[in-house]
């Protein structure tokens, strides 16, 4: 790896159990759709390809966007 991640561990966001990938996707598609700013879009890109890998879990997700985003108030 050329530079370690920020923060030192890179987290694994991917389902990878093919069991369990089929039951997020069906979540998913019973999950109300939300409108996001384009700030918002960034950071949701950023999350999901690692440039936020320290922050996990859903109280992380909602307490950044409360600093500036709002989404989870």
């Amino acid at each position: 790896m050329a530079n370690p991640p920020h923060g030192g561990d890179l987290k694994d966001l991917l389902a990878r159990d093919s069991p369990r990938h089929q039951e997020l996707e069906d979540e998913a598609e019973n999950l109300p759709a939300i409108v996001l700013t384009e700030r918002q879009l960034c950071d949701l890109e950023l999350i999901m390809s690692g440039g936020f890998s320290p922050l996990e879990g859903l109280s992380f997700f909602c307490s950044f966007l409360e600093s500036g985003g709002g989404l989870c108030t």
